[in-house]
């Protein structure tokens, strides 16, 4: 009707006014102007339908590579996609350090695996929860939140130190959804229900300090371990951490190899604090787990001795266990050639295709 009204030959009236004279330009400037505003609006709808469905298509592809977020609960929880193959969801341990350390040193399995890296509750770039603590059972709902926004199945997870307590913890409540695990340094448990257990733990872990006394470095780095007083910022608890490396590594030199991962890490004092339970006794549940499972752990590890992770790979019925000599606990840092090649040669063991070169 509108652009009718104006081409129209007919003399109208306006506000009672009588009757326009007819003017032919008048009609063609007014009818020029009606139709670039209209082809203008036309043209901004439609940008905005593109973005929009740019936005929509993005947010519908939760897999794509690069930065993400998802909500689980009450907290919006950052992620990180990168590399090839099949989806391996890789968290970080719980208690305070960043993914960074994670997708800064296991580049090589990115080769094998899509990684998706993910900052735990209250640690790097995902949200604190409201209450300020949270358990194991926030971590595992967590993995589920995360895999279910995914759209996988049954992806691999990967886990160091307590994140393999995580993903343990998962696969015992989730194993439908679990095609297989990838551990290092991991510990059957962290909570032992048995005091002989605990004991057993603590005697193994005084043996491998006791073994490296006099190691350049070490007594420094179990004193800023050790200390009685708490960090007061995230920057303070870097740096407490940053100083206790060498107790980590089977060579204290072999500190230099963290350093690229570790300058970028964030450490969370609110994750230290706020992890108020580690769970409970992974030992006697975890003959349940059937998925293949492949053990990296430095024979030289102070924190997960190689005598607990025996126990792990024993009862851990479908699993292989590799200890890497002159390794601690970030044992595909000190040994990443022969841990990778590990890795590489497992998979085909157990039917996974690797890529040809």
């Amino acid at each position: 009707m509108f652009f009718a009204n104006i081409l129209s030959p007919r003399c109208e009236s306006v506000h009672g006014a009588g009757p326009l004279r007819h003017h032919s330009t008048f009609y063609a400037i007014a009818a020029s102007k009606a139709l670039v505003d209209g082809l203008r609006t036309a043209l901004a709808i439609i940008a905005m339908m593109v973005l929009l469905a740019g936005s929509a298509q993005a947010e519908e592809n939760p897999r794509s590579i690069g930065e993400h977020r998802v909500r689980s609960g009450d907290v919006s929880l950052w992620y990180k996609v990168s590399g090839s193959g099949p989806i391996a969801i890789l968290p970080t341990p719980g208690w305070g350090p960043s993914a960074d350390y994670l997708f800064l040193s296991m580049k090589p399995l990115e080769k094998n695996f899509t990684i998706v890296y993910l900052d735990t509750r209250a640690t790097g770039r995902s949200e604190r929860p409201a209450s300020g603590s949270f358990t194991m059972d926030d971590l595992v709902r967590d993995l589920e939140a995360l895999r279910a926004h995914l759209g996988v199945e049954r992806p691999w997870f990967i886990g160091h130190s307590m994140g393999g307590s995580q993903v343990l913890e998962y696969t015992l409540r989730y194993s439908d959804h679990v095609r297989g695990l990838l551990l290092f340094a991991t510990a059957p448990s962290w909570t032992y229900s048995d005091k002989s257990r605990a004991a057993a733990y603590r005697a193994a872990v005084g043996e491998q300090i006791a073994a490296r006394r006099g190691k350049p470095g070490l007594e420094a780095a179990m004193q800023a371990l050790g200390s009685d007083t708490p960090p007061a910022s995230d920057e303070a608890y870097k740096a407490q951490m940053v100083a206790a490396m060498p107790v980590f590594m089977a060579d204290p030199a072999k500190v230099a190899n963290a350093q690229a991962a570790f300058d970028q890490v964030r450490f969370s004092t609110a994750a230290m604090k706020g992890f108020q339970q580690k769970g409970a006794d992974l030992e006697p549940r975890l003959r349940d787990i059937k998925v293949p499972v492949l053990i990296v752990a430095g024979a030289e590890d102070g924190q997960v001795p190689w005598q607990e992770t025996l126990v792990l790979h024993r009862n851990l019925l479908n699993s292989k266990l590799v200890l890497i000599p002159q390794a601690g606990h970030f044992v595909w840092i000190e040994q990443p050639t022969a841990v990778f090649a590990e890795v590489d040669a497992f998979l085909p063991s157990i039917g996974f295709n690797l890529p040809t070169k």
